[in-house]
């Protein structure tokens, strides 16, 4: 469903979500497991939902999600994503990732809306 600046019903089965996506946003995504170790070996991927521009932006944080203090150790990846006319570019932040943080984390799924 594409509706865009205007109120609308969604029929939905009760089984079902609706998601509904801001324009002008990138939002990363990974399949859950039980642990965030466990997790963080699946492939990432990303939702692109494109402005009245067709452009999107988007950042992520990512650290081995057990450790406190990541952010003073600097022991994390920090990720920009920008669209804009339908090029992608990725600027990564690599900082000290010696525990293995982005073990998994290859791009794996890509959608634009």
């Amino acid at each position: 469903m594409s509706v865009r600046k205007q109120w609308t019903s969604m029929h939905l089965p009760a089984d079902k979500l609706g998601l509904h996506l801001r324009g002008g946003f990138i939002y990363p995504t990974q399949q859950p497991a039980n642990t965030t170790v466990a997790s963080r070996k699946n492939p990432m991927g990303l939702i692109v939902a494109l402005d009245d521009n067709n452009a999107a932006s988007g950042d992520l944080f990512w650290d081995d999600g057990e450790s406190a203090g990541t952010t003073e150790s600097k022991a994390y990846i920090y990720y920009e994503f920008t669209v804009s006319n339908v090029s992608i570019v990725r600027q990564e932040e690599l900082l000290d990732i010696g525990c293995g943080i982005i073990a998994g984390g290859d791009l794996e799924k890509l959608m634009f809306f």
